[in-house]
């Protein structure tokens, strides 16, 4: 017989928007890594996960804007033109 009382309460299969939004997480925490390697790294991701960075927004603008690594500055800038491409849009400081 198949034991009922071993199967798991909680979907063992984590739901992707989930998971999207834990990697852009990480991915803007990155944002700060002395490593300009980790802060360009997390640029590129949060251009992939489109919709899930969305809060992380101001954080690629202050990067394009000021990071002292040519290579980050660009990567941000490329990111916020991607994310602009599926319709986000930094929101104007207050």
């Amino acid at each position: 017989m198949f034991d009922y009382d071993d199967l798991e309460d909680v979907d063992p299969v984590p739901d992707q928007q989930e998971e999207e939004l834990r990697e852009a997480k990480a991915a803007a925490a990155q944002l700060s890594s002395e490593a300009f390697t980790e802060r360009r790294e997390g640029c590129r991701v949060l251009q992939q996960l489109g919709a899930a960075a969305a809060p992380y927004l101001q954080q690629l603008v202050q990067v394009s804007e000021s990071d002292e690594d040519y290579e980050v500055r660009k990567a941000a800038k490329s990111a916020l033109r991607g994310l602009k491409a599926h319709g986000l849009k930094p929101q104007a400081p207050a």
